[in-house]
């Protein structure tokens, strides 16, 4: 089958904790690459097999059943329209290499720090990288495919009040999306406007209403709150527990929602049914 190269992403690397083997449900580490539909396969492309087929780690829940793979195809790959224009294949360039920068004790104290990212100008395809990849995109260094990738750095919050931190994050993913004109590129995050986030040990969150929706069921939502300690979503309850439970997301200006949702003083998280919490986008 015929894939051209506009349309995958390879030469990529995870050290763990980011992608799940289908098949097995096993944790990955290693090489992989992700196509233009946002599938993502082991091997550093299509011709280093065998291609397994990959998940996101985040989006699986715990009742998730794994289904056996079947994935015994090969693509062609091709970037003509690139040796075509420059008569030069990018082929003999570093490709960028997903690596996500953590915040450090410093950063902490200072509220914030700077997250990378690149997109391909082929499509809409996004990547987290460091910043020694960022700068020598920035900078154009013949090392780094920069005719393929445009980059774009993010002053994140991690430190605050929660709803005003995931808001903060929100909004800045979106003004500069709007500004470089990188579209949908927020479902990149999935959500996760709250990552890295945190907070004082005694900080309480409660919602009187009109600020917060389930996700799953549009309704607005009264009571506790809290940050998934590793995916930086809002979730309902005071505490994170492994019961199920509902992502919650900011109401919109003017939005009017006909239902509610609310927890009393003494209610809990888990005391609610997961409503197949849609995964996609951040």
């Amino acid at each position: 089958m015929y894939f051209p190269l506009s349309q995958i992403e390879s030469n990529l690397y995870t050290p763990g904790g980011e992608l799940i083997i289908v098949s097995t449900g096993e944790n990955y580490v290693g090489d992989y690459y992700k196509t233009s539909k946002d599938q993502f396969f082991t091997g550093k492309n299509p011709s280093d097999g065998p291609n397994n087929r990959l998940q996101p780690s985040s989006e699986f829940s715990d009742d998730y059943t794994f289904e056996p793979a079947n994935f015994d195809f090969q693509y062609s790959v091709a970037d003509d329209a690139y040796i075509n224009a420059t008569g030069r294949s990018v082929l003999n360039k570093v490709p960028p290499r997903s690596n996500i920068p953590l915040p450090q004790p410093d950063d902490y104290i200072n509220q914030n720090f700077q997250r990378y990212f690149l997109k391909k100008n082929t499509n809409y395809i996004y990547s987290e990288i460091d910043k020694n990849q960022y700068s020598a995109y920035i900078t154009q260094d013949n090392s780094v495919q920069y005719t393929v990738y445009t980059p774009l750095e993010l002053n994140w919050k991690i430190k605050g009040k929660l709803l005003q931190v995931y808001k903060q994050n929100y909004n800045t993913v979106k003004f500069k999306a709007n500004e470089v004109q990188w579209i949908k590129f927020e479902e990149y995050f999935k959500w996760r406007f709250a990552k890295y986030y945190r907070g004082d040990s005694n900080e309480v969150n409660y919602t009187e209403g009109g600020e917060l929706k389930t996700l799953d069921t549009n309704q607005e939502y009264v009571g506790y709150y809290h940050v998934h300690p590793q995916r930086g979503v809002i979730m309902e309850g005071r505490f994170h527990q492994p019961s199920p439970h509902s992502v919650l997301i900011p109401i919109v200006e003017g939005e009017i929602l006909s239902t509610r949702k609310k927890m009393g003083a003494t209610d809990e998280v888990g005391t609610s049914t997961r409503r197949n919490i849609p995964r996609g986008g951040y």
